[in-house]
């Protein structure tokens, strides 16, 4: 779920005019699974919400705080992620496109 999270935040304002999401183009599933894969290494570092507790062990409970602004991403996204979009996305800051929920 954060791995969505993560990529709504980061590229909301960034999908071009006339991208559809009925039916969801493989690109962003795979995008999304990326983000998840990451958040599944290091639980938080994509974070959208913070402070947020974020649980990092099992076995005696431990959480860790996660930080950032809300609505960003806490930590970094892989340049690949924004490769999977290509085609999808405008250039950022450039706010082309409407909010994906």
């Amino acid at each position: 779920m954060r791995g969505q999270r993560a990529i709504a935040a980061q590229f909301n304002d960034r999908w071009l005019p006339g991208v559809t999401f009925e039916p969801v183009p493989d690109a962003v599933k795979y995008a999304i699974a990326e983000a998840a894969l990451i958040e599944a290494v290091t639980p938080g570092s994509l974070n959208t919400a913070p402070p947020e507790k974020v649980l990092t062990g099992a076995g005696k409970l431990s959480w860790t705080l996660a930080g950032g602004k809300p609505g960003t991403v806490a930590g970094k996204l892989p340049e690949n992620i924004e490769g999977l979009l290509f085609g999808l996305i405008g250039p950022e800051g450039a706010e082309n496109g409407w909010a994906w929920a």
